[in-house]
This record gives C-alpha cells, sequence and structure tokens, in this order.
C-alpha cells in the first residue's frame, strides 16, 4: 500500500492525505526501505523525492524530512555489524541511495531553494532543509563516496549557488570555487539575482579555516576585483562579511584593545554574526540586507588593516585598493580610501 501510494503525483497524493500525511510518509521511509529490494527502494526513494519536491513550497519540512530519513538509513548502515537486530539496507541499495542523495537529486534540491530564495521578503527558508542535506552529504563523504562525485563539484550558477555556498565546509576547494564566482558577478539588473549573490555571501563568508587559507582568500578577491572592478561586484561586500565573521571567531576585539591601542577597530557589524545569518534574513527585504552588508562594509578598513599586518600582506594590499580606488565611486571609494590611510600607517 505504501509503495503505491508513492507513485502518486504529488497533488493526488496530498489531496488525498495532507502535507501532514505526506511528512509522515517521509518518517517513515527508513522503515518502508528497509523492506525493499535494491531496484525497488531505489525506485520508491526517487518517488518520495518528487513528493517532497513538489510538496516543498507549500510545507518545506516534507523536504526537510526526506533528508532527515536518508541520513537515519546512512547512519544506521555503519550499526548494522553490531547489532544484528536491527533493520537493515542492503550495500547495493545503500550504495545507489548515497549516490542519488550525492548528486542524483542536487540539481532538483538547488532549483527548489533559489526559487525560494529569490523572493523579496520571502517568508520560506529552506534552512533546515540545507541544514539537513548538509548532514546527509557529510555522512556520505564518511564513506566510500568522495566528494569528487557529488553534485557540488557542479558549474556554479544563479540557480544552485546558495546550496552551493552552503556546502562550501566540505572542502576550501569549494570555498574558493563559489567565492571567486560569486566575486566576478555583474550586480546590475535582475534585483534577484542581487538577492541571491548576497544571501550566498552570508552563507560562504564563515567558511575559512585558517589564516592561510583566509590570507589566500583575501589576496584572490582583491586580483578579481582589478579585473571585474568594484562599482558594479560584491567583491567588496564579501571581502567585509568574510573579515566580520573571521574577526568575531577569532575574538580578535581583544588582541586589537591590547596590540593596537591607537586604532580603534568599530565592532557593530558582531552584534549581527551568527552561523545561520543567511537563513534569519531571508524573510527581509533587499534593502534591509545591503544594510546589513553596509555595516560590514563600516567596519572593514580597521579590521583589515591589522589582519593584513598580522599576515604581512600589507603592501600588496594597499597596492590594490590604491589602483582599485581609482575607478571606485561613493562609499567603496571612502572604503578603499580608509584601507590605504590605515595600511600606509595613517591610523584614525
Amino acid at each position: 500500500m505504501s509503495t503505491r501510494l508513492t507513485k502518486l503525483p504529488a497533488e493526488d497524493l496530498s489531496k488525498l492525505i495532507g502535507a501532514a500525511g505526506a511528512q509522515q510518509m517521509m518518517t517513515a521511509m527508513p522503515n518502508l526501505l528497509f523492506q525493499l529490494p535494491t531496484s525497488a527502494g531505489e525506485e520508491v526513494a526517487k518517488c518520495l523525492w518528487g513528493i517532497s519536491r513538489d510538496l516543498s513550497p507549500k510545507n518545506q519540512m516534507v523536504m526537510t524530512e526526506f533528508f532527515v530519513g536518508m541520513n537515519t538509513i546512512f547512519a544506521s548502515a555503519g550499526k548494522e555489524s553490531n547489532d544484528k537486530s536491527k533493520l537493515s539496507t542492503s550495500p547495493a541499495l545503500l550504495r545507489a541511495l548515497q549516490n542519488f542523495v550525492a548528486s542524483g537529486l542536487f540539481d532538483e534540491f538547488c532549483k527548489v531553494a533559489a526559487q525560494s530564495s529569490k523572493i523579496d521578503a520571502s517568508s520560506s527558508s529552506y534552512a533546515t532543509s540545507i541544514a539537513a542535506y548538509l548532514e546527509c552529504l557529510d555522512m556520505i563523504s564518511a564513506s566510500t563516496i568522495t566528494t569528487d562525485t557529488m553534485g557540488i563539484q557542479s558549474d556554479v550558477a544563479y540557480n544552485n549557488v546558495l546550496v552551493m555556498a552552503s556546502c562550501a565546509p566540505f572542502s576550501s576547494k569549494q570555498t574558493r570555487r563559489v567565492e571567486t564566482w560569486i566575486a566576478r558577478q555583474n550586480v546590475r539588473g535582475d534585483p534577484s539575482n542581487l538577492r541571491m549573490l548576497l544571501l550566498s555571501s552570508l552563507a560562504v563568508a564563515p567558511q575559512a579555516r585558517n589564516d592561510i587559507e583566509m590570507k589566500e582568500s583575501i589576496a584572490n578577491l582583491f586580483d578579481i576585483m582589478l579585473v571585474a572592478g568594484t562599482n558594479n561586484t560584491l567583491s567588496i561586500e564579501l571581502i567585509a562579511a568574510k573579515i566580520a565573521y573571521w574577526w568575531d571567531s577569532r575574538y580578535m576585539n581583544e588582541m586589537s584593545a591590547a596590540t593596537h591601542p591607537i586604532q580603534r577597530v568599530t565592532t557593530m557589524s558582531s552584534f549581527l554574526i551568527s552561523s545561520n545569518l543567511c537563513f534569519e534574513v531571508q524573510s527581509l527585504p533587499n534593502k534591509e540586507i545591503s544594510a546589513i552588508f553596509d555595516l560590514f562594509v563600516t567596519d572593514l578598513p580597521a579590521k583589515l588593516a591589522l589582519l593584513c599586518q598580522t599576515w604581512k600582506i600589507s603592501d600588496d594590499i594597499s597596492n590594490c585598493a590604491t589602483r582599485l580606488c581609482k575607478d571606485a565611486t561613493d562609499k567603496k571609494k571612502a572604503c578603499l580610501q580608509k584601507i590605504i590611510q590605515l595600511l600606509d600607517g595613517g591610523g584614525e
């Protein structure tokens, strides 16, 4: 009976059992798949994914429960050998499900999440679905499947950048690839594209793992600005967000007060920092999300100057900022001028 229900069109199923019933079906998915042979199990999993995908715009918890159920199956695989009383999945079905989650459904998931995020002041956030999906990928990457075969290796585009940015923790290469793509995009034109870039910047900004990676990332973004420019890109905003997160995560305020007392560092943006900020601001209009980045940019010069001194890249960044300042306008020009002043020893 359960397998027959999964083959119904999502709209018919929703009328029959309602969104709550569909959500319960996803919750029961592990017990259902444990009973099926490989081919039937794979077919049912794909049908359940189709249902969760189609119903998620009205109730995204259906999709979240799908990924939670998959994670339950992946987690149980490692325990089967120790507890024979547990229901088990055949190795072939387990591999098929891992491949399906890691790559088979990736593009469709990205598009669904992107459609919601493009809406100005959207009340629908796929935060819980993305978080559950990342837990699945984490479980899969710990098995025989490597990140090289996952969907995150797809080309970055507007319809997948938000999920791509959220997946950045899986590798420094992924982080660099996503932030490089964001920094190169022209923000003139479609407001929904601007919104997607802002949200994705918030998702990828916290993902530096150490000083070397952070230093190389900042240098790379300044190099990109020399080619793509500053006025029509979000390069400065992305740098400012990355610096804000890095500063907060390393408790740099204490360091600056102790070692650089004459250089006052503003920390208003620190009140906004959270690991889930990308989705916490989902319901805000573009203007208010942009205002958050304005705070990051305001705090950027003094923080960047101190970090550049620590990383011993002051001259390189000062030279880049000087070249960029010639064509920059308005707030970005003022930001670059302040960076140059502080890097050249001007103080405040």
